[in-house]
């Protein structure tokens, strides 16, 4: 007798609900679950990758604070040891980084923060350079300390620093970030100079910005640049920061 053979799968049926758990696709409120993982993930991992990335600017910005000094080093090399903040040329006044960028003592793009947006040929939105006379008092209290190398000349709006009088350049600030207050004309942009204790309303409102994680970058006269915190800078003698766009106190 010949024997017919039958499939298992007839003998033994797979569970209709078995199957089509197989088959099952996502529903809407699944889709939306995962969404909203993926969201809170992204919230989280956010902030630090931004941290990161302005950690990545800060040390090119401190690599250009560096380069800056050393160009103006250069540039008083060349010029009896002296240097400026702003003087009379030919054309007219000229801004520190307007003389620097014309004589080819520093290409463009190092004269402004990379966590900045930078206007072409203005050289009044740049990295600030310590001036002496925004607050006069401030620098004859430490002209003791630091030497009184400021120079200003009668008759012009100018004003030269003579290097070979500076008793420890290495604690002299020179360059540092800086930016315009967000009521100004020009939030978010740099300006040219800076002094502690100086605060100046109207369009000019500007001073210390700590844009990077919480602190500024600083290049001191003998050619060093170093990272500042709001109790360093409170040592070196300001009193008060560009945070977020507006002036906070320290």
């Amino acid at each position: 007798m010949k024997h017919r053979f039958i499939p298992a799968a007839t003998l033994f049926p797979v569970p209709p609900s078995a199957t089509a758990g197989r088959r099952r696709s996502f529903t809407l409120i699944e889709l939306l679950v995962v969404i909203a993982i993926i969201a809170i993930l992204a919230g989280m991992l956010l902030p630090a990758l931004n941290k990161a990335r302005e950690s990545g600017r800060s040390a090119s910005c401190l690599s250009r604070l560096s380069q800056l000094s050393k160009a103006f080093i250069f540039y008083a090399d060349d010029n009896n040891s002296f240097m400026f903040t702003h003087i009379y040329t030919e054309s007219g006044p000229a801004t520190w980084a307007n003389v620097l960028s014309v004589q080819k003592y520093m290409p463009e793009k190092i004269r402004n923060c990379p966590s900045l947006k930078i206007a072409d040929n203005d050289y009044f939105r740049t990295y600030g350079l310590y001036r002496s006379t925004l607050h006069k008092t401030w620098y004859n209290s430490k002209t003791e300390e630091w030497g009184n190398f400021a120079v200003e000349t009668t008759g012009k709006d100018e004003l030269y620093y003579a290097t070979q009088r500076m008793k420890i350049p290495a604690r002299i600030f020179m360059f540092a970030d800086t930016m315009c207050n967000s009521t100004t004309s020009h939030p978010s942009e740099g300006f040219w100079v800076y002094s502690p204790k100086w605060i100046k309303t109207g369009t000019d409102d500007s001073g210390i910005s700590i844009h990077h994680n919480g602190r500024a970058n600083f290049s001191f006269f003998d050619g060093h640049a170093a990272s500042q915190g709001k109790a360093e800078l409170k040592t070196l003698g300001f009193t008060s920061v560009i945070e977020n766009g507006g002036r906070n106190e320290l």
